[in-house]
C-alpha cells in the first residue's frame, strides 16, 4: 500500500510519517509513505506517478486548500482514499461536504489513525479499486486488476486481455508485471509467459486452462505445482 502526506509544514508531516510507519510496520505488509509539501507537487505527482492509495491532505495549507487537492486528484484518480486534517474542527464539516473518505486532527490521536487504516481497508476490499500502474510512452497507465482476464508476454512485449475483450500492451518483462501484481492473491503464474487471474478461470486441468473469454493456456511443469497450490489458496480464501 502507498500513503502519501501531503502538507508544508515539514514538522507536522513528519509527525505524521512516523506514526504511520509505527502503525504500519507491525502488519508487516509491504507500504511506501511519500511526502509533499505543496497542493501543486501533489497534482503533479498524481499525473507522472502512479503510486498514490491513500492520501493524507492538510486541510488549511495556503495555495491550493486541502479540499481543492483532494478534487483535483480524484478528477485523474477515483480509486484513492483521502484524509483530511488540520489542527481545527472547522475545517471537518467543509471535508465531509466535499466526500472525504475521513477527517484527522492533530495533535494526531493514535486511536484516531487505527480506526482510519481500518475504514481504507474496508474501503479498498468493498470496492476492489486494486489497481496495476505501469508507464507508457503517452503517459501512466492505471488498470484495476477485476478487469484484467490475463497477462501474456509476447516478443518484449506484456499483453493485458480485458473483460471488455480489449487488450493493452506495454513493453516489459513479465516478471516485472508478477511483482507488482503478487499481493493480490487471485493472480495465477502457469507458464514462463502467463499470469491468469483466478476470478476468470472456466476449467483447469493439469496441462491447461480455459478461461472464460474462451481462451486455452498450457500450465508448465514446472509452474503446476506451485500454480495448483496458489489457485487452491485462492479457492479456499477468497471466493464463496
Amino acid at each position: 500500500m502507498n500513503y502519501t502526506i501531503c502538507d508544508s509544514n515539514q514538522l507536522i508531516r513528519k509527525e505524521l510519517a512516523a506514526l504511520l510507519k509505527s502503525l504500519i510496520s507491525a502488519s508487516k505488509e509491504p507500504y511506501q509513505i511519500r511526502e509533499i509539501s505543496s497542493g501543486m507537487q501533489m497534482v503533479d505527482d498524481i499525473l507522472q506517478n502512479g503510486r498514490h492509495d491513500i492520501c493524507f491532505i492538510r486541510s488549511d495549507m495556503s495555495g491550493l486548500n486541502g479540499i481543492e487537492i483532494m478534487n483535483i486528484i480524484r478528477s485523474y484518480r477515483q480509486n484513492l482514499y483521502c484524509v483530511l486534517y488540520s489542527g481545527e474542527e472547522k475545517y471537518a464539516l467543509q471535508a465531509w461536504e466535499n466526500m472525504a473518505d475521513a477527517y484527522l486532527m492533530f495533535p494526531f490521536d493514535k486511536n484516531q489513525l487505527i480506526r482510519i487504516l481500518e475504514h481504507s481497508k474496508s474501503f479498498f476490499q468493498e470496492n476492489d479499486c486494486a489497481c496495476l500502474r505501469f508507464k507508457r510512452k503517452d503517459g501512466w497507465y492505471h488498470i484495476r486488476l477485476r478487469n484484467i482476464i490475463n497477462l501474456e508476454s509476447r516478443a518484449h512485449k506484456v499483453i493485458l486481455n480485458m473483460v471488455n475483450h480489449s487488450s493493452i500492451e506495454a513493453y516489459g518483462k513479465l516478471d516485472w508485471f508478477e511483482e507488482e501484481i503478487q499481493e493480490d492473491h487471485r493472480f495465477v503464474r502457469i507458464h514462463k509467459s502467463t499470469i491468469v487471474n483466478g476470478n476468470y478461470i472456466r476449467r483447469i486441468s493439469a496441462t491447461e486452462v480455459e478461461l472464460v473469454n474462451g481462451k486455452i493456456y498450457p500450465i508448465s511443469r514446472t509452474l503446476h505445482n506451485k500454480a495448483k497450490i496458489q489457485y487452491d489458496e485462492y479457492i479456499e480464501k477468497y471466493t464463496y
